[in-house]
């Protein structure tokens, strides 16, 4: 199976792009095509590909996909559009089985050991989340967000509001919704490690299908390792380290520093890439601190503040009170 993995995305890209680009390179099941209008000279491997392409035309190509006038001002908005991106960029992907999106703001780990082969038999559709999805690449498949949601045309309400309305994951009638109402084939579930992006130390979030929200993991701290293409969580039990693989860590809204004198493999701590030479468990008790000075918490809402007053988006959603 080949599959595509499509980004859209507008200004400089992350500092710690190359890592990202690095932690892509194992997949070669998947190609990425991130495009950018950030022409830079960046160190990738081939299965990472960079797509110039402006803010301004790609919302012309977007809305030559639509008979309506969309809505999209700010890249911000592109989220909305995720779930559409097998649509609007087909003449892109017809060589590909699958397609699907993801951010930046992540470093993968073995996508195999996670996305079978039977998985990517049984499903039209695998993930619920807009840091990593995958769908199946067919027509019917590629314009499902056209469908009726209760009656409605939902895409037509999102792709004209200027506000986001996370229809790509779990705000009010959203994608998965409609794949569940189709009776499609769907993996709702999610295997990525999601980092709490308010706080500081590394505690995971889960979406809990059945109650609609996110919920913190029982693990309070915990760091990461990136060692032989694959990422582990790192955390302490009964006196232990124990480490869990996963397919990839989202670090969302988090400015990371990178402090690597060498890529081959690292620990991601709070908020820092550091080398492989470090001590683990000193590591993992020195973030312990984190838990009560929790200045994470005050940036994001502080960053969150600021763009609301800046795009008058006083959306609020039970979804994210964790």
């Amino acid at each position: 199976m080949k599959i595509a993995i499509i980004v859209a995305y507008f200004g400089h890209l992350p500092h710690y792009f190359e890592l990202f680009a690095q932690s892509c390179e194992i997949n070669s099941d998947y190609t990425w095509l991130i495009f950018t209008d950030d022409s830079d000279a960046y160190n990738i491997p081939d299965n990472v590909n960079l797509i110039q392409m402006n803010f301004e035309q790609c919302k012309e190509l977007i809305q030559s996909k639509f008979d309506f006038p969309i809505t999209l001002n700010k890249p911000q908005k592109l989220c909305d559009y995720k779930c559409a991106y097998g649509y609007i960029f087909s003449e892109y992907i017809k060589e590909y089985d699958w397609w699907g999106h993801c951010d930046l703001d992540q470093i993968f780990g073995n996508l195999n050991h996670f996305v079978t082969n039977d998985m990517l038999n049984k499903y039209d559709k695998i993930y619920s989340l807009g840091h990593l999805t995958l769908y199946r690449n067919t027509y019917k498949n590629n314009t499902m967000f056209m469908s009726k949601l209760n009656g409605k045309h939902r895409y037509r309400e999102v792709f004209s509001s200027d506000i986001g309305l996370g229809f790509d994951e779990w705000l009010p009638d959203n994608i998965n919704e409609i794949y569940i109402q189709s009776g499609n084939s769907i993996m709702l579930n999610n295997d990525g490690a999601d980092v709490n992006p308010y706080k500081t130390v590394f505690t995971l979030v889960h979406y809990d299908i059945e109650k609609r929200r996110y919920e913190n993991d029982h693990i309070n701290n915990s760091i990461f390792k990136w060692e032989n293409s694959c990422i582990y969580q790192m955390y302490m039990l009964n006196g232990e380290i124990h480490e869990k693989e996963f397919p990839y860590v989202h670090l969302q809204k988090r400015k990371m520093m990178n402090q690597l004198k060498s890529n081959n493999a690292f620990y991601i701590i709070p908020n820092k890439f550091v080398d492989i030479n470090n001590d683990s468990m000193k590591l993992l008790k020195s973030t312990n601190k984190w838990k009560l000075l929790n200045y994470q918490f005050i940036k994001v809402k502080w960053n969150s503040l600021k763009y609301r007053i800046k795009n008058n988006d006083w959306n609020f959603s039970d979804v994210f009170k964790i």
